[in-house]
């Protein structure tokens, strides 16, 4: 099995909430991908969480082989 690659591991962590790389490198990627300034605080709200997934769907898709989705993660 090979490792993660940064941009799996970033998705990854936005489906399941559960960091697969360093907090930096994730809040970064976070901000970039939402295209927002991202306080450390926000993490908490669920609707951020939300919005990260919704950015990364075609990704995770992808990553786990999968078209179609039911209930989310």
């Amino acid at each position: 099995m090979k490792p993660l690659t940064t941009e799996q591991a970033f998705v990854a962590t936005c489906w399941s909430k559960v960091l697969f790389m360093d907090y930096e490198t994730f809040w970064k990627m976070a901000q970039d991908c939402l295209g927002e300034t991202i306080i450390n605080h926000e993490f908490a709200n669920p609707e951020l969480w939300q919005r990260l997934k919704e950015k990364t769907m075609d990704d995770f898709k992808t990553l786990v082989g999968s078209q179609v989705i039911e209930g989310g993660a």
